[in-house]
C-alpha cells in the first residue's frame, strides 16, 4: 500500500464507473458528476444514444460495486471492462490511464485507482507500507497468505521491495 502522487506535467485520465444506484445515494458528489454528465451528453447526441449509453454504464458501475464475491468468476466482467478499456488506447484519440471507482470495502465512501501499466510512468511514491497479499480460499471460505514485502523509498525515487516471508 502507498501514497503516490501525480508527476509535475503529467495528468492521470481516469474513466469513472459511477453510476452504480448505491454510490449515488451515499455520495453527492458522485451524483453530480452522473447528472453533470449527463447534461453534457444530452448537448452531444440523440435520446436513444443516452439511454443506450446510461444502461452501459449502469452496468458495468454495478459490475465493480459488488459486494458479494463469492468465486474469481465473479471479477469476469469487470475485468473484461477494464482490458476493453485499456486495449481502445490503441485506436482512440481519446486514452485513458486507468479506471476510478468506489471502495466497496470502504462502503463506497472512498475511492480506488486501477491505474493500467504504460501510466505507472505518471506516478511518484511518497511512502510505501508493508504490503501482505492473500489469496482467497473459496472452497473453504479463508484466506491464504502469499506474498509479503516491504516497500522502501530510495534516494532515486525508486521503490526497493524487500520479501518477508
Amino acid at each position: 500500500m502507498g501514497i503516490w502522487k501525480v508527476r509535475e506535467n503529467e495528468t492521470l485520465r481516469l474513466a469513472p464507473l459511477i453510476d452504480n444506484e448505491n454510490v449515488k445515494e451515499i455520495r453527492p458528489d458522485m451524483r453530480n458528476v452522473s447528472e453533470y454528465s449527463k447534461t453534457l451528453y444530452e448537448k452531444l447526441t440523440s435520446e436513444k444514444v443516452i439511454k443506450g449509453s446510461q444502461i452501459i454504464a449502469k452496468f458495468f458501475a454495478d459490475q465493480f460495486a459488488k459486494s458479494n464475491i463469492k468465486t474469481p468468476h465473479d471479477y469476469k466482467i469487470s475485468s473484461f471492462f477494464a482490458n476493453t478499456l485499456r486495449e481502445m488506447n490503441n485506436s482512440s484519440k481519446v486514452k485513458f490511464d486507468g479506471i476510478l471507482y468506489p471502495s466497496v470495502a470502504h462502503r463506497f465512501r472512498g475511492d480506488n485507482v486501477a491505474i493500467f501499466p504504460e501510466s505507472l510512468y505518471k506516478l511518484e511514491a511518497v511512502k510505501c507500507f508493508s504490503v501482505i497479499c492473500y489469496n482467497f480460499d473459496f472452497e473453504n471460505g479463508t484466506l491464504v497468505k502469499g506474498i509479503t514485502a516491504e516497500g522502501k523509498l530510495a534516494e532515486n525515487g525508486a521503490i526497493k521491495w524487500v520479501n518477508r516471508l
